[in-house]
């Protein structure tokens, strides 16, 4: 049996901030994995989908080298793939949504949220509703 090793500072600091990210619905990988011989990008999601990604159709990505490629790790959020040598982070849910998304999906996503933000109600909004409309409602607009 293996003797048990207390988890560091910066494993503890990972688990943290990755419990962090899926309470905010944030998409996040458990791990990377680059296949350099087929250029090839892993991302390991935690529901257990296993995304691979061309390295080519990544634009930070695609004049790396060997070397550079190798160098690739995860942030320890998850939420960001990183890369000292290359001076580079990319989000992972840009990631995906960049090269997985086309051009009509994304304006739908766009279109969603926007309708999505612009009926967002809350107390404050109410209550600032409710005034204005003691004082006659929204003012007229003036001829210019």
């Amino acid at each position: 049996m293996e003797p048990f090793e207390l988890p560091t500072d910066a494993e503890i600091e990972a688990v943290r901030q990755r419990s962090e990210a899926a309470s905010r619905d944030e998409v996040y990988a458990e791990s990377v994995q680059v296949d350099v011989a087929k250029r090839e990008l892993r991302l390991d999601l935690p529901d257990g989908v296993a995304i691979c990604l061309p390295i080519d159709r990544i634009s930070e990505l695609a004049a790396a080298n060997k070397a550079d490629l190798q160098d690739l790790s995860l942030s320890l959020s998850g939420l960001a793939i990183t890369s000292r040598r290359l001076n580079v982070d990319i989000s992972v849910e840009g990631l995906i949504l960049d090269l997985l998304g086309g051009k009509a999906w994304k304006q739908a996503m766009r279109r969603h949220l926007n309708r999505e933000q612009a009926t967002a109600t809350s107390a404050r909004k109410a209550l600032a509703a409710r005034a204005n409309g003691k004082k006659g409602g929204r003012p007229k607009k003036k001829a210019v």
